[in-house]
């Protein structure tokens, strides 16, 4: 089957991710970029929604991946919650336990579950993600929730 001509071509909305009602987010600067650039980004909901996620089919699968398919297979989520800058991929149990601290950090802010919480991370692979600094960014970014928010941007790039 020829891909190129299944290609999804996604067009801006006018209100970006917050578009439909009910949706907030924030972009903030949590310091895992040496730019100073916003590398966190909270997507939240006002009450928990159905939701389809795609993750990955490589067997290798970073910790913010391992943590969320569980999540995401019980249909509906509040929040998604996501860093550039480095993807907690390939750190193991500490990887694992970053991914979870996200989700329930995430989950204390806006007063759900963190099983309603996705964790997307996209960056350095190998790293351990510094959580002292992602944690309380993650409470930053939900104390300024609105309609009207920046994203993140990860500019990788192939040699």
């Amino acid at each position: 089957m020829d891909t190129a001509s299944h290609a999804i071509h996604p067009s801006p909305v006018a209100g970006g991710v917050t578009a439909a009602q009910g949706f907030v987010a924030a972009a903030v600067s949590a310091g895992l970029k040496k730019s100073g650039r916003p590398d966190l980004a909270l997507l939240a909901a006002s009450r928990a929604v159905p939701a389809a996620v795609v993750f990955t089919t490589n067997l290798v699968a970073a910790a913010p991946v391992l943590v969320s398919r569980p999540h995401a297979a019980l249909g509906r989520i509040r929040a998604v919650v996501t860093n550039s800058g480095n993807a907690n991929a390939c750190t193991g149990e500490q990887g694992l336990a970053d991914a979870r601290a996200m989700a329930e950090a995430t989950a204390a802010a806006l007063g759900c579950s963190a099983e309603e919480v996705i964790v997307a991370s996209t960056g350095v692979i190998g790293v351990p993600l510094p959580v002292g600094l992602v944690l309380p960014a993650i409470a930053a970014a939900a104390d300024c929730l609105d309609r009207r928010s920046a994203g993140i941007a990860n500019r990788s790039t192939t040699r």
